[in-house]
Order: structure tokens, then C-alpha cells, then sequence
């Protein structure tokens, strides 16, 4: 009996001290909040999150205009740690990629995961982006946070689109 007191007590007070909104107060706290969780609109933060829809949506010359701008975007990560290059290699147009690419973008950079822009070529079964990752370096052997290489999805047939990718591929033990 004594500790069901106890606990009523304390919960009283608890309610005591922080008391209820007022009826209508939560709607108005809610975008206040939702504000404070999202970043900053600096114009770095909007630059970084334009570089990254440019470059998901293939848009190669909003990159190459970013670019021109402020070449630092380049290296710039979204929250999961992705650079551009990341985001472009998910893309069904592989022509953002490609500036990304000449502008000096890292072919093998990682993203929180430890994924590669090849990892995620390969996931998303994009032939071209794979056969133009490959083209400028991308090492097919680079593992993750799992420990996967690119290779693992190619093998294990989750990129059926990329069979030739792997019979072209030289890996120092033959021909596969």
C-alpha cells in the first residue's frame, strides 16, 4: 500500500510542477519546434541541399553552375554522410555524375555506411553509372560498414542489369 502512495504522490506532484497546455498552445509549439530541427537556411545550407537535388535529378548544368560558384560543394556531405557524387550515382541520368566527375569529385569517398558511389550504383542496377564509376576508378573491391564490396550485390544477383559489368570486369585472377 505504501509504495502505490508513493508512486501516486510523486506523479501528482510531477503534474503539479508542469502543468498542461492551454488548449491551442500545442499547434502553435509544433512548427517552432519543427523549425528548430531543421538546419539553418544559410546560403551554404541551401547551396548544399540544391548541389544534392541537382545532382539526384541529373541536372548537369545546375551542378557545373554550383560548382562554378563555390567548388567546395563538391566535397560537401548531406545528414548520411553523402558528397554529391553520392546522390548522383542513384540517378537514372548519369550526366550530373559525369560533371561531378570532372570536376574532380572522389570516385571512392564513403558516406556514413562506408558506402562508395559504386555500392550505390550497383544497388540501384544503373548500368551507365556503374560502367562510368568503373571508367573513372571506383574500386570494386572498397568494402562498407557490413563489410561488402560492390561486388557482393553483383554476385549475390541483386544487380541482374550488371552481368556484363562483371564478366568485363579484370580482376587479376582471369576471366571470370
Amino acid at each position: 500500500m505504501i509504495p502505490t502512495l508513493c508512486i501516486t504522490i510523486v506523479l501528482s506532484a510531477a503534474a503539479w510542477f508542469d502543468p498542461p497546455p492551454a488548449p491551442g498552445a500545442e499547434d502553435a509549439a509544433k512548427p517552432a519546434a519543427q523549425e528548430a530541427k531543421q538546419p539553418a537556411a544559410t546560403a551554404q545550407g541551401r547551396d548544399r541541399f540544391e548541389i544534392h537535388a541537382a545532382a539526384q535529378t541529373g541536372d548537369a548544368e545546375r551542378v557545373m553552375k554550383l560548382l562554378a560558384e563555390r567548388p567546395t560543394l563538391l566535397h560537401l556531405k548531406n545528414a548520411a554522410g553523402r558528397m554529391p557524387i553520392h546522390v548522383a550515382a542513384t540517378a537514372s541520368d548519369p550526366s550530373a555524375l559525369g560533371v561531378l566527375l570532372e570536376h574532380g569529385a572522389a570516385v571512392n569517398g564513403r558516406d556514413h555506411q562506408g558506402d562508395t558511389p559504386l555500392h550505390l550504383a550497383v544497388r540501384a542496377n544503373i548500368v551507365a553509372t556503374v560502367d562510368l564509376l568503373l571508367q573513372a576508378g571506383a574500386g570494386v573491391d572498397r568494402k562498407n560498414a557490413r563489410g561488402e564490396t560492390p561486388l557482393h550485390a553483383l554476385v549475390t544477383g541483386e544487380a541482374l542489369a550488371l552481368e556484363h559489368v562483371l564478366a568485363d570486369l579484370d580482376l587479376g585472377c582471369g576471366r571470370l
